[in-house]
């Protein structure tokens, strides 16, 4: 069967793989859809640790065509999988921090470090595909994992509460699903964006309450004089850089604000420390997904598949997916979520 590869550094292929075999630990599924996301982008530029050389897909969902040890999963059962390799043992698992099990990095996560879902046929461990209702479709399957990155930024990590004025830099996939949860709470959201196309996307499906350009001058002070005392959170949802953190986010919050930290980087990160210090900021990191985060994420897409679904721009095939990780690059793409077809 064939399967995306990303066999070096920009440089996907489309690959034979063998059918997974049930060992008796896997529910194996046929591949429906697969989420393309800004960490294949990063992997396929290789400025990822994680390296090359496995086949791609961790955001997935698909349907059962043998279900393994799971008694509760028929063929024909649609599934999402939890793309962690956690052991339910630990201090971390114990405490609902599945996200950060050591496991998940010594095993590696599908898709990320070790063989994803980017193919026709895949094995998830038999704990961790999740059962969607009957009425989801293949594509909001495969928005459950950003869906629960949102939720573990927005209400794990960040604790956004009702009437809390929230700044949210970046207008991607994962900044719209965060402020998707911010709004649910009855947070007030300001998004910032500089794609003309994303403006134009979050302004249309009402994703925040208010849409700025940075780049338009006083742009972001206009809002935040409106606050009168700044915002009481930023999610910081793009690449932080210490012109960013030190222009931006810094000034932008309130005193006693926090700051939470959604975007990945890798290096250094210099800011004016006595400025944070004497704000008494608080800075929060967001890493992945826990499985109560994921959980809740199956609950959403089942409650509001609506208010998903606009947000879905594109559906391609893996021949696709070279081309479309070039314009991605680029940073020309217009598209808000691309998601793959891996029988197109």
């Amino acid at each position: 069967m064939k399967a995306l590869r990303l066999v070096e550094p920009k440089n996907f292929q489309i690959v034979d793989i063998p059918e997974p075999i049930q060992d008796g630990n896997h529910v194996i599924i046929d591949v429906e859809r697969v989420g393309l996301c800004g960490s294949d982008l990063t992997l396929w530029k290789g400025t990822r640790i994680f390296g090359s050389g496995h086949i791609m897909g961790h955001e997935y969902c698909g349907t059962v065509v043998d279900p393994g040890p799971r008694k509760d999963l028929c063929i024909g059962d649609r599934v999402a999988g939890i793309p962690a390799n956690y052991c339910r043992n630990c201090f971390f698992c114990n405490n609902g921090m599945e996200n950060l099990c050591n496991e998940t990095v010594t095993k590696g996560g599908p898709g990320v470090t070790i063989d994803g879902a980017c193919t026709a046929r895949f094995a998830v461990l038999a704990d961790k595909a999740f059962k969607l209702g009957s009425g989801v479709k293949p594509e909001l399957g495969a928005l459950v994992e950003p869906i629960a990155n949102g939720h573990h930024a927005a209400i794990t990590r960040g604790n956004v509460q009702a009437g809390e004025k929230i700044l949210i830099i970046g207008g991607g996939i994962i900044a719209i699903l965060t402020a998707w949860w911010a709004k649910k709470q009855g947070a007030y959201i300001v998004m910032s964006e500089i794609n003309e196309g994303r403006i134009a996307h979050l302004k249309k499906f009402g994703v925040a309450d208010e849409v700025v350009n940075p780049m338009e001058e006083g742009s972001l002070k206009a809002v935040q004089a409106k606050t009168r005392i700044g915002f009481d959170k930023i999610f910081e949802c793009s690449h932080p850089n210490d012109k960013l953190f030190n222009e931006t986010l810094i000034p932008m919050v309130r005193k006693g604000g926090t700051i939470i930290q959604v975007g990945s980087m890798e290096g250094v990160l210099s800011f004016n420390f006595f400025a944070f210090q004497y704000k008494e900021l608080s800075y929060v990191s967001s890493w992945s997904i826990t499985e109560n985060d994921f959980t809740e994420a199956i609950w959403a897409v089942e409650k509001y598949p609506e208010e998903f679904l606009p947000h879905i721009t594109s559906v391609i095939s893996m021949e696709e997916v070279q081309s479309r990780m070039t314009a991605m690059a680029s940073g020309k793409l217009q598209d808000v979520k691309v998601i793959i077809d891996p029988h197109r």
